[in-house]
């Protein structure tokens, strides 16, 4: 494992964010088999490739999530140790702007 890969597992992308008690199952680099959404982005993740794949479960309703991380947003939270989470939050303003796109062009949307 590279410090980079060391670097991104190092960031919890969820901290401060939550006031469930959640434990975590695994976290992990993996190679997608099908497409996904980033979880960070919401930008779609396309078959083989290789990103961070947290997955965990919520002890307040036994709930199970797997969260998949593109490769850019997986570089973020690497570098997020040096540049004051600038990369990190440049991914999250991309999700939100993302989200906000696919809920305007959703049928029945207003």
């Amino acid at each position: 494992m590279t410090k980079r890969d060391e670097d991104c597992l190092a960031y919890g992308p969820f901290d401060g964010d939550r006031d469930v008690d959640v434990v975590t199952l695994s976290d992990r680099f993996v190679v997608t088999r099908k497409s996904f959404g980033c979880h960070e982005c919401a930008d779609v993740i396309p078959p083989r490739t290789r990103v961070r794949s947290l997955t965990e479960v919520s002890r307040d309703d036994n709930t199970i999530g797997t969260f998949r991380f593109c490769p850019t947003c997986r570089d973020a939270m690497a570098a997020s140790w040096g540049d004051d989470g600038e990369a990190i939050e440049e991914r999250y303003r991309v999700g939100e702007r993302n989200r906000a796109s696919s809920l305007r062009s959703s049928p029945g949307a207003k």
